[in-house]
């Protein structure tokens, strides 16, 4: 017997029994409508930048809202649809496709998952002006080689980055190359 779950997220959801060859009914699901975000990431200079990673936190109880995230276009505008609304915190990263170029922030500049403001979403609504501004350089870089117990290299290992201070928030990943060489900047 092998367990899904049905729900949001993995630990949020009631664990559902499964047997092989058989199937399992009345496994139903309501969704509600949700929200969308929309904001711009500048540098200092107001210049958007392209590439900056935003994602979407519970405001509560810090856990990420999978697949609530977005890449900000060539003039630092993103939008994040299909949001379940409540009280979240936004959260933006140069890791993955910005190079790392610039400081991780929460919204309206703040540090920490702690600290930083939520937003509110509704259903059916724009949640518009949710903005930041990131200061470049500000970031350091981890590099390594992912290898299995026999030194060879693993190709395409998923290496993630979380905020050393609160431990909280998902500052980027990347996979390994085919030498098992990963680099994450921020």
């Amino acid at each position: 017997n092998d367990k899904i779950y049905k729900g949001g997220h993995p630990m949020a959801g009631d664990w559902v029994s499964v047997t092989e060859g058989q199937v399992t009914g009345g496994i139903n699901a309501v969704l509600s409508n949700g929200g969308t975000v929309t904001g711009r990431v500048t540098d200092t200079g107001g210049s958007g930048i392209q590439g900056i990673t935003v994602r979407l936190y519970e405001a509560g109880t810090g856990d990420y809202l999978g697949f609530t995230r977005s890449w900000t276009d060539y003039y630092g505008y993103y939008t994040i649809p299909r949001v379940r609304p409540g009280q979240l915190k936004a959260f933006f990263s140069s890791v993955e496709y910005a190079e790392g170029q610039y400081k991780a922030l929460y919204y309206n500049g703040k540090n920490s998952m702690a600290d930083a403001d939520a937003i509110t979403v509704q259903a059916d609504g724009t949640t518009p002006g949710i903005n930041a501004v990131m200061t470049r350089g500000a970031g350091g870089t981890i590099s390594g080689y992912v290898r299995d117990q026999d030194r060879n290299p693993i190709t395409n290992a998923i290496v993630v980055a979380y905020d050393p201070i609160s431990g909280e928030a998902y500052l980027g990943q990347i996979n390994t190359n085919s030498s098992g060489y990963f680099e994450i900047k921020g």
